[in-house]
């Protein structure tokens, strides 16, 4: 309603700001109502022994932080460097669309699933099973998303957004099944998080990010924003591989 209400009176120079004042209130807002529905308050003590363990496990979410955010641009650099404003414009705009459609399928059960995996981190059977039943529900509603929207690309491009973002149209069905192996691939997140191990989440950033150098330059060169999507989604298939083998060890389950 904010962001809504200030592109409305807001000056054209000025609209910029609509994006900034909505986000400064929903933060405002989320820690006013956790303030008063918590009732709890912060203390000056400080206990060394707690700082430890959370800068023990924090490094390994900081690290993941950084890796995510060089894996987020590095695509953006090249074809801007490589192919112009243009071009960037158009993957951007496949990427975002996709990335929107998929987060907001999978994140559902992203908020609920971490504490219910660190509650049932020593028991291993149940712990799979949850896993399991989480990895089913979200595939149920991300694969016929994304599905979609890699068969119907054009009419989606011309009907929702005009001819004039068809260059789009192949990056964005590319992008799709990117998008559908990222949502499957996510949900061990939380799980890893939540047995104490987010090691294994920076480990798995670090090798998708350097699938993406290596490949995101020579296909870029040969394909152009179509090269780009290629070495993220090929990177992405090779992460998933390696991520559901290391998943099978710690549920200890061939599934």
């Amino acid at each position: 309603i904010v962001s809504i209400g200030l592109v409305i009176v807001l000056p054209f120079e000025g609209k910029i700001w609509a994006l900034a004042a909505g986000s400064f209130v929903i933060s405002l807002t989320g820690s006013l109502v956790t303030w008063a529905y918590y009732g709890l308050r912060p203390t000056f003590k400080f206990n060394w022994k707690i700082a430890k363990e959370l800068v023990g496990y924090g490094k390994y979410c900081l690290g993941l932080s950084i890796i995510m955010y060089l894996y987020g641009h590095i695509g953006d650099f090249i074809i801007g460097k490589s192919l112009g404003v243009a071009a960037l414009g158009y993957y951007t705009f496949a990427y975002s669309f996709t990335q929107k459609i998929a987060i907001s399928s999978t994140s559902i059960f992203g908020g609920v699933a971490l504490p219910v995996y660190a509650e049932l981190q020593n028991e291993t059977y149940r712990l799979k099973r949850i896993y399991l039943r989480t990895l089913s529900y979200s595939s149920l509603i991300t694969i016929p998303m994304m599905s979609g929207i890699f068969i119907l690309a054009p009419e989606i491009i011309k009907v929702v957004f005009t001819d004039k973002w068809m260059p789009a149209v192949i990056p964005l069905g590319v992008l799709s099944i990117f998008s559908l192996i990222r949502s499957i691939d996510t949900t061990t997140g939380e799980l890893y998080a939540g047995i104490g191990k987010p090691k294994y989440n920076q480990n798995l950033g670090l090798f998708n990010l350097g699938c993406i150098i290596i490949t995101i330059y020579p296909l870029i060169s040969k394909y152009g924003i179509t090269g780009a999507a290629l070495s993220v989604t090929l990177a992405r298939l090779l992460t998933i591989i390696v991520n559901f083998s290391l998943c099978a060890k710690v549920l200890k389950t061939k599934r």
